[in-house]
């Protein structure tokens, strides 16, 4: 009989620009890496799995932890947008944060209270030479916005489209989270895994961390059987 093991969730908590995987990323990330004594805003763009959220919550631990700002991320898909709290995140984001990451921007786009707070929050740090990041699925150059001003503006950060990771990258990525984890990733596993199963980075993720509760509890060695076992590619 075939056992199940399921985990739907990813335990790797703290995102930072070292356990990011550049791929073809690397002048964002040289960007993120250094601080500026002028506004800076940033687009950044690309499909589900090519890691924005992870980006915008590394910039934020980077700018707090190495050069003391202080920071604002703003999760748009938990953001309430209606009731007395709605966009109550954002409001914050108005007054406080020397960087301000705003994630799943589109969520939001096209309501109108939602544009006037983020051109309130832009305002803001371009007087006070602040950061502001934005995450979106496509170039801010495709989106419609109910207040041309805060289109004018947001097409004036520095675009950047995050590139999906190749195979190779991948592999680097599966090995350092494993690692993290306190257990060896095998290379040929690694490579039969690339090889036999999804290769969507969000399927990875959600397949890796299965597969780390099993070896964290057994302590076994992993091998190309016990991966099938467990994973059932």
């Amino acid at each position: 009989m075939t056992l199940q093991y399921t985990l739907a969730v990813d335990h790797y908590v703290e995102q930072t620009l070292d356990n990011f995987v550049e791929g073809g990323n690397s002048e964002l990330i040289k960007h993120f890496n250094s601080l500026s004594n002028q506004f800076r805003g940033f687009w950044i763009y690309g499909q589900k799995s090519t890691g924005r959220s992870h980006l915008l919550r590394a910039k934020c631990h980077r700018d707090s932890s190495v050069f003391s700002r202080q920071v604002h991320y703003v999760g748009c898909k938990h953001l309430s947008f209606t009731g007395q709290d709605r966009f109550s995140a954002l409001k914050s984001a108005v007054k406080f944060g020397e960087t301000v990451a705003i994630d799943d921007v589109g969520l939001g786009i096209g309501n109108r209270e939602f544009e006037l707070l983020l051109f309130d929050i832009y305002q803001r740090l371009n007087e006070e030479n602040g950061t502001l990041i934005i995450s979106h699925n496509t170039s801010a150059l495709m989106v419609e916005f109910l207040i041309a001003d805060l289109g004018s503006r947001f097409r004036a950060l520095m675009n950047f489209e995050l590139k999906e990771l190749k195979d190779g990258y991948k592999s680097d990525f599966l090995a350092q989270r494993a690692a993290a984890r306190g257990f060896m990733l095998p290379i040929p596993v690694i490579r039969y895994w690339l090889s036999h199963g999804p290769r969507d980075m969000e399927v990875l993720v959600n397949d890796f961390e299965t597969l780390a509760e099993v070896m964290l509890r057994r302590k076994h060695v992993l091998t190309i059987p016990l991966f099938k076992e467990v994973l059932g590619y």
